[in-house]
């Protein structure tokens, strides 16, 4: 359990050398069980790496291990998704969900299930499979609003991608406002920071772009409280969507803050200080950045912009907060 340590001070930039350490102490006196357990948290906090995954599958099932078995099965999912290879990351899910159910783990179901949709609605063939995974989504945020045991529903999280993906923000918006009316007085502020990260990206969606720097700054100060500690990814992921708002304005003052916004993005979300848990599926990350992008060149000349996300990506996180 050395990982914990690192992870309740912050000390994100020497996790993967802990759990390295962790896992050559596990193999030296040849605890297999554990030697999963450190590869499935390798596979969930490091991400891109599906062989952890397949090392934890391997252990565990081994062991009989339903929990582990469900729960490396979506750890590898994720992963095959994050490399786009979605037939793969929908099977990993429908076993993650069956093994879960099977279990009697109600709660995870639901999780399962949400993932295993929202691949299925982009990969459906036909309409027939199109209106199959919106109701698998349908389903699966049903039951987890009946079990009321996540402070943020992943299922609510991921139907509200797919209806702003689809261009339904006001469905999006239904989701969201569903999402926050679970919250409870001792909701971490931090929950509310996702979900107002998740209204930005809807009002960039509209091209409402002041009423999302409004939204984003509103949550980047709620999530500052606890991210840097717990999942400093919370905020980075903050920066994309806010370099869209601002490069949407269209007006160089906000759009060079834009570019640095973005700059600062493209070099954190690939460290340490990218892990953690990312409320946007790997298909709104994307659309995101490209967006941003997009919208930056627009108002920018190429050696402004060129020069400003040079100088984004030379700021630390809590300095590139400052400009949201």
């Amino acid at each position: 359990m050395w990982f914990f340590a690192r992870l309740m001070t912050g000390e994100f930039r020497s996790l993967g050398e802990t759990l390295d350490a962790a896992l050559a102490a596990c193999h030296a006196h040849g605890d297999h069980w554990e030697a999963g357990f450190t590869h499935l948290m390798r596979a969930k906090l490091l991400g891109e790496r599906p062989e952890d995954a397949d090392r934890a599958l391997a252990a565990f099932e081994a062991a009989q291990d339903s929990w582990g078995t469900a729960e490396a099965l979506c750890a590898r999912g994720e992963a095959y998704e994050r490399a786009g290879r979605l037939d793969e990351a929908a099977a990993d899910f429908e076993r993650a969900a069956l093994a879960a159910a099977n279990l009697g783990a109600r709660s995870q179901v639901p999780v399962f299930k949400a993932r295993l949709a929202s691949v299925r609605v982009r990969t459906a063939a036909d309409d027939e499979a199109r209106a199959g995974a919106r109701e698998l989504f349908a389903e699966a945020a049903r039951e987890a609003g009946e079990l009321g045991n996540e402070a943020v529903s992943t299922a609510r999280l991921l139907l509200v991608q797919h209806h702003g993906h689809d261009g339904d923000t006001a469905l999006a918006r239904d989701q969201l406002d569903l999402l926050e009316s679970e919250f409870t007085a001792s909701t971490p502020g931090l929950f509310a920071g996702v979900a107002g990260g998740l209204r930005g990206w809807l009002a960039c969606l509209d091209g409402a772009y002041d009423e999302a720097l409004r939204h984003l700054a509103h949550a980047v100060s709620q999530l500052e409280t606890l991210a840097y500690l717990v999942s400093p990814y919370l905020v980075v992921s903050q920066f994309a969507t806010a370099a869209w708002a601002k490069g949407g304005l269209g007006r160089p003052g906000p759009a060079e803050d834009g570019a640095r916004l973005l700059g600062a993005y493209d070099a954190h979300s690939g460290t340490a200080d990218g892990i953690g848990f990312r409320p946007f599926t790997t298909q709104t990350e994307t659309s995101v950045r490209a967006r941003a992008e997009h919208a930056l060149r627009a108002a920018l000349t190429p050696d402004t912009y060129a020069r400003c996300h040079a100088e984004g990506a030379a700021l630390r996180v809590k300095e590139a907060a400052a400009l949201v």
